[in-house]
């Protein structure tokens, strides 16, 4: 998946939660900077596949695939606080939608989970943690990609 269709995928999340094409562009134009960086190398295209391959089992879509678009949003690989930061972006962000209150708790619960992959808050939770760890089950190829850009990030 290219960058051209993350856009679109973004744009497609978006509309179900916002008719305001000026704040989704907005978003849009973090999210490519934060995620296109030179030492930004994610996963974010096979988790959003694999929640598309299991929506049927999904119960609040919308709100995980925010929380899959954001749970690593803020990175940086010298600090412990990433998730957290993370978290309370996506809290930011999503104030400025129209999501209930109980929503953009369970958005920011899902993003810590992250941290330490235990599960907080639903069914929702361990699909997040598994997409989010479906790296480690895939082809010794793919591995060795995903590994080389690991050690990229941390090249410091």
């Amino acid at each position: 998946m290219n960058v051209e269709n993350l856009h679109k995928e973004w744009i497609r999340l978006g509309e179900r939660l916002s008719k305001n094409s000026l704040l989704l562009d907005s978003i849009w134009k973090k999210i490519e900077k934060k995620y296109t960086g030179k030492k930004r190398h994610y996963h974010i295209y096979s988790m959003l596949q694999l929640a598309e391959e299991n929506k049927n089992q999904i119960r609040d879509m919308d709100i995980l695939l925010f929380s899959i678009w954001f749970h690593d949003i803020i990175y940086n690989p010298s600090k412990q606080n990433n998730e957290e930061k993370s978290a309370d972006y996506a809290k930011s962000i999503a104030e400025k939608f129209s999501l209930k209150k109980d929503q953009i708790k369970k958005l920011h619960q899902l993003i810590l989970s992250t941290k330490s992959h235990q599960i907080l808050v639903s069914k929702d939770n361990a699909y997040l943690l598994d997409f989010d760890l479906s790296i480690l089950g895939q082809n010794w190829e793919i591995y060795q990609a995903y590994i080389n850009n690991i050690r990229k990030e941390y090249s410091i």
